[in-house]
Parts: structure tokens; C-alpha cells; sequence
């Protein structure tokens, strides 16, 4: 009879056997939460969506340069506004459209208008502003002016785009109450349009 020399495995032990389950739930678990979220930045970052612009014949200038950069990068969307808004290309041509005050932004548009507004209720005040402007870039400031015509805050905006939605706003912490006023300025100081709201 010939007899073998080695080992026995031995049997592991239901501890183990749980651990090393436990263990590959755990990973697997982890590769999928890091896949969701690198799926999740991928559609918030990756994503260049085009921005919607009315373009008429009437808007291009005898610039080429000028007119194929702001066309080619633009989808062209058919001009749908209950005014029309006319625009002369004539340099310096500023039409603030439109100022109101609300309480939160969705997508560069106010959500509310308000014409008053609680230091109870709300934490920030925004003063959204749409501008058409001729020449861009070009530089604007919102101006807001506390109940005692003090320049509380000025804050300088950007307009890359006609009409451009500009924006700013304050926190209701410090605000005094009383009736306060924002000014669309141009960046030599003149004022095109100014909208007030009483704060509470």
C-alpha cells in the first residue's frame, strides 16, 4: 500500500465565509455608487448644450468676422415674444427690457416678481435684468441703494449675448427695511433703468 504525504485544506469557518461575502457586496457596492457618479458629472459637465438665440437677417453686420463667431455658435430658434423687440445696430443702442426682483433664480430667469419681500421669509434678494444691447461684450453694474439712498452694494455684470439676463443680489441679513432701489448703470455711470422694492 503506498501512502501519500501533504495537506488537508482546511475547512474555513462560517465567520470567514461571511467576511469574504460581506467583502465582495462592499466592492461591488463601491464600483457602483463610483460609476453613477461619474455618469452623474459626465451629464452636468461633459454636456455642451447650445444656447438659443433669435438671429434675423437685420442682426449681421458688415463685420464677417464679428457676425460668423456669434452665428456659428448659436442655434437659430424662431423669435417667438408677444412684443417684438426692435434692435438697431447702431453703436450705443442699450434697451433694458426688463428689471424685477425675486426671490430665487431657475436657468439664468426669476421664478417670482416680487415688490415686496420679508427678511423673515427669504435669505437672498435677486434683481434680474435682460438687456438688449447692440455692441457686445459690454459692461453693466447693478447699484443697490438702501433706504437712505446709500450705495449698499455695486456689482459690475458682463453681457456677452443680446438680450443678455444679467443678475445680482444681496443677502436679507444685513438688510435695513424700508424701500431700496436698484439702478442698471452703464459703465460710464448712466443710468438706463431703476426698479424699487420695499423690504419688510
Amino acid at each position: 500500500m503506498v501512502k501519500f504525504a501533504g495537506y488537508a485544506k482546511r475547512p474555513e469557518t462560517r465567520i470567514i465565509q461571511v467576511l469574504k461575502f460581506l467583502g465582495i457586496v462592499v466592492l461591488t457596492l463601491s464600483v457602483l455608487f463610483t460609476v453613477s457618479l461619474i455618469r452623474m458629472w459626465i451629464e452636468k459637465w461633459g454636456e455642451r448644450k447650445p444656447v438659443p438665440v433669435a438671429v434675423t437677417t437685420s442682426m449681421i453686420s458688415s463685420s464677417t468676422a464679428t457676425s460668423t463667431s456669434l452665428v456659428e455658435n448659436a442655434t437659430i430658434v424662431p423669435k417667438t415674444v408677444a412684443k417684438p423687440i426692435e434692435l438697431t445696430l447702431k453703436q450705443g443702442d442699450i434697451q433694458v427690457e426688463k428689471i424685477v426682483f425675486s426671490s430665487e433664480l431657475e436657468n439664468n430667469a426669476p421664478v417670482d416678481e416680487l415688490t415686496a419681500v420679508s427678511i423673515r421669509e427669504k435669505n437672498r434678494l435677486y434683481c434680474y435684468t435682460k438687456i438688449n444691447c447692440a455692441v457686445i461684450p459690454q459692461s453693466f453694474r447693478h447699484v443697490w441703494l438702501d433706504p437712505a439712498k446709500k450705495i449698499f452694494a455695486s456689482i459690475e455684470l458682463e453681457a456677452f449675448r443680446s438680450p443678455a439676463n444679467l443678475w445680482s443680489y444681496i443677502s436679507l441679513q444685513n438688510a435695513t427695511p424700508g424701500q431700496w432701489e436698484v439702478e442698471v448703470r452703464t459703465e460710464n455711470g448712466t443710468v438706463l433703468a431703476r426698479q424699487a422694492i420695499s423690504i419688510y
